[in-house]
C-alpha cells in the first residue's frame, strides 16, 4: 500500500507570514527555520500515522516554493523525500502506483476571506480550486481516494464537498491573511498521527473526486487571462500538457514577477 503525501508550507499551526522575505535578515531565517521544523514533524506525524494503519511505502513531495522546506534528516526511517525543483519534472511527481493521497499544510485559494496567506486559483470546467482542490482532482483521477487533509479552517470550507469522507486537521483559524489562533505543534502532529491513521486504514471506503472530460483550465497571471482546454480523458495528463504549454516548463510553474502577490504559486 502506497501512501502519497503532498505538503505545503502555509497551513502548518502557527505560521501566517508568507516565507519569501529576504532570508538574510536573521530574524526572517530564524522564524523560517523554525517553522520548517514545525512542518517536517506535522509531514512526520502523517507519515507514522500511515505506516501504523499499514501502509508500506510513504513517498512524501515538499512542493512549497523551490522544494526544500521539509527537513529529510526529521523524517521517519521509512519515508522516501522528493525534494528540488518541481518545475524540473512532472506535476505530482513519483506519483505513479499510489493508493492513497494525503496533503498536509494546505492553505485557501486567492480571494477567501478569513484565510491564512490564501493564494492560487485555478478554473477547471467553470469551478475555481486552489492548490489543495487541484490535489483531490488529480488523485481522483486516478483512482486514489484523498483521505487526510491538514490546514486552516478556511481550507477545510473550500474542499469540504470534494471530500466529505476525508479526515481533516485545522491548525489554526484566521480572521485575515497574517492573523489567526493556532493550536500549537505538538497538538497538531497528534492529530495529524491519529487522523492519518484512521484515513489510511478506511481508505477503502472513501470515495474519490472526479471532473469529466474535456477539461477546460483557467488561470488569471497578472493581468492575462489563460485558457486552455483539453480533450484528453485523463485529468491528471491534462493538467500537465496545460502547464507545459501555457507555462513552458515539464511539470510545476515556473518563477515570474507577479505585482500582486495573491496570484503567486509557491
Amino acid at each position: 500500500m502506497k501512501v502519497y503525501i503532498q505538503f505545503d508550507f502555509e497551513g502548518v499551526a502557527g505560521f501566517v507570514i508568507r516565507d519569501n522575505e529576504d532570508r538574510n535578515i536573521p530574524t526572517v531565517l530564524d522564524r523560517t527555520r523554525r517553522f520548517m521544523k514545525i512542518a517536517s514533524a506535522e509531514v512526520a506525524a502523517a507519515a507514522n500515522g500511515a505506516f501504523s494503519a499499514g501502509a508500506d511505502e510513504v513517498v512524501i513531495w515538499d512542493s512549497h516554493g523551490s522544494g526544500n522546506t521539509l527537513l529529510i534528516e526529521e523524517l521517519p526511517e521509512k519515508a522516501e523525500l522528493i525534494t528540488g525543483e518541481y518545475v524540473r519534472g512532472p506535476w505530482l511527481p513519483f506519483f505513479e502506483g499510489a493508493d492513497i493521497g494525503i496533503y498536509i499544510g494546505g492553505h485557501a485559494m486567492t480571494g477567501t476571506p478569513n484565510a491564512v496567506t490564501p493564494h492560487t486559483r485555478i478554473g477547471v470546467n467553470g469551478r475555481a480550486y486552489g492548490e489543495v482542490g487541484m490535489f483531490i482532482l488529480e488523485c481522483g483521477s486516478q483512482g486514489v481516494p484523498v483521505v487526510l487533509v491538514s490546514g486552516d479552517t478556511a481550507v477545510k470550507r473550500e474542499i469540504a464537498d470534494l471530500v466529505p469522507q476525508s479526515e481533516y486537521v485545522a491548525t489554526k483559524d484566521a480572521v485575515g491573511p497574517t492573523l489567526a489562533k493556532s493550536i500549537t505543534p505538538e497538538l497538531s502532529c497528534k492529530r495529524i498521527f491519529e487522523a492519518a491513521k484512521r484515513g489510511t486504514m478506511n481508505y477503502k471506503k472513501m470515495a474519490c473526486c472526479r471532473v469529466a472530460a474535456p477539461y477546460t483550465f483557467c488561470f488569471e497571471k497578472g493581468e492575462e487571462n489563460i485558457s486552455y482546454t483539453d480533450p484528453g480523458s485523463d485529468f491528471l495528463t491534462a493538467y500537465r500538457r496545460f502547464l507545459k504549454k501555457h507555462f513552458n516548463c515539464t511539470g510545476g510553474w515556473p518563477e515570474y514577477n507577479i505585482p500582486n502577490e495573491s496570484y503567486g504559486v509557491d
